[in-house]
């Protein structure tokens, strides 16, 4: 737990007409300070309703979570009233949020079921439900407004920091921006010798400097952006990933061990951010009830049998499961009923010639195959395409924009009823993706029950993918090799 603060005390405070916040910001950090005797980190923002600063303040200089699970699922899901857990270092960490105001964050529950129970007693009726799969406890798996959610908070911040997104972090007030700024400015009003002249030529300075700033931010963000549009040009071709993440889904289900005894529930495969690197495939699965077993009574050695192994052999049967999973190099994790897999998925990076021929302008034209409208005419068998907007991007971010050597498209194919147990299917939808400037970002199937005897199991979920196209008219990045 050790990025993400374990006590944090949060307050609002009223700003008045005439004082600027960073005055209210520097002396409620020396306020609080001297009244605890120690030195406190703080984070700051405004109210979203009404003149009142929000203040986030701790001992600890880390990440906050209550801020960073918030803002997260309120750009990805337009969620403002939910309950998110996961089980982060076996420890239980959960956030409250209520009308986009954080209502209670824990890092580290003391007495995780207790405290879950209190949080799902406090959930609204409008409010939903986030899980990672880490959490595996019965009063989540029962509840009817679950959702499961496959990225850690953990992968979320460090995705951020890669791609130089902000960070809900606590620090000094100090390296607050508009306190720098402050700071400056009042140290240099102190200073009554300085002249009309002088003022005007540190400002003149100060502009001039800013100017050449930005030219050479727009230069470093130019050669990071042709160096990453590089690296995706020879990314794991989407269609072989594909391929891949199906020969383990058929690994698990063929193993006489595991498909022989737990059966999936979902699969989750998120992009790894080194390169070459294809990731791991994580497949929940769980021992099915026997017909008669009662879920939600308290477990009955005579009756309640699970996949023919008595309960009392429960212990055994995971031991042996660990021993199996270590033997192969798989990391696996046991929870009585359930067992996460992580599968390592097999896809090579494909070849700078391939990834040359991949370095073209966006088509405007429909009937190229890899026109928007084309890929949802063809996988519209499969489910439903749709541009995905990039919501994570902060707006000082768009200064720069300009200086991008490439534009990426996203887009998510929400699936309904895929058949992925079938290869037909699988292999179908991998080779439309396959042989363009398409990259794989994320998969989550979750297996669809039958509605009724006879009736044959899908798969819903998602697959997130995104189209590279280079500029020519802005860089000179559809010319030039591509990364070997």
């Amino acid at each position: 737990m050790s990025e993400f603060a374990r006590q944090v005390v949060r307050e609002e405070v009223a700003l008045a007409p005439l004082v600027p916040t960073v005055v209210v910001q520097k002396r409620r950090e020396k306020q609080l300070g001297a009244i605890l005797g120690a030195r406190v980190y703080c984070h700051f923002e405004r109210a979203r309703l009404g003149n009142r600063l929000q203040c986030a303040f701790s001992n600890e200089r880390k990440y906050l979570l209550g801020e960073t699970v918030r803002d997260w699922l309120a750009a990805e899901f337009g969620a403002n009233d939910f309950l998110w857990c996961e089980a982060l270092d076996d420890d239980l960490a959960y956030v409250q949020v209520a009308g986009g105001r954080i209502v209670k964050d824990v890092a580290q529950a003391q007495d995780p079921r207790r405290e879950l129970a209190a949080a799902l007693a406090r959930l609204s009726p409008e409010a939903r439900l986030f899980a990672h799969p880490s959490v595996a406890d019965e009063q989540l798996t029962a509840h009817s407004r679950r959702e499961r959610i496959a990225l850690s908070v953990r992968d979320r911040v460090a995705r951020q920091r890669a791609n130089g997104m902000p960070v809900s972090e606590l620090g000094p007030v100090g390296e607050i921006p508009a306190v720098r700024v402050w700071n400056a400015v009042w140290k240099w009003t102190r200073v009554a010798a300085l002249s009309a002249a002088a003022i005007a030529a540190v400002t003149f300075g100060y502009i001039q400097l800013r100017e050449g700033q930005d030219a050479g931010t727009d230069q470093a963000t130019r050669e990071r952006s042709l160096t990453e549009y590089d690296r995706l040009l020879v990314a794991a071709d989407a269609g072989a990933l594909l391929a891949g993440l199906h020969a383990n889904y058929r690994q698990f289900v063929g193993d006489p061990f595991l498909g022989g005894r737990w059966r999936i529930a979902t699969m989750a495969w998120l992009r790894p951010t080194a390169d070459g690197a294809a990731g791991n495939l994580q497949i929940d699965a769980e021992l099915p009830r026997s017909p008669d077993a009662d879920a939600d009574a308290e477990p009955n050695p005579a009756a309640d049998v699970l996949a023919g192994v008595p309960w009392e052999e429960l212990t055994s049967l995971n031991g042996e499961l660990m021993d199996y999973a270590a033997g192969r190099g798989w990391p696996v994790v046991v929870n009585d009923f359930r067992v996460t897999v992580r599968l390592p998925v097999a896809a090579r990076p494909i070849s700078a010639e391939a990834g040359e021929a991949n370095r073209r302008p966006a088509p405007v034209d429909e009937r190229d195959p890899w026109h928007f409208r084309s890929l949802r005419r063809d996988l519209e068998a499969f489910g439903e395409l749709r541009p995905v907007a990039d919501q994570h991007i902060h707006p000082t971010a768009y200064r720069h924009a300009e200086a991008l050597s490439y534009q990426a498209e996203k887009y998510r194919l929400d699936l309904r009823g895929l058949e992925w147990a079938y290869a037909d299917a699988a292999r179908w939808l991998g080779e439309r993706l396959s042989g363009g400037p398409v990259v794989l970002d994320a998969v989550y199937l979750e297996r669809v029950p039958a509605a009724a005897p006879g009736d044959r199991r899908g798969w819903r979920g998602s697959i997130q993918f995104r189209t590279i196209w280079c500029k020519a008219d802005i860089v000179n990045s559809c010319e030039g090799p591509a990364a070997g």
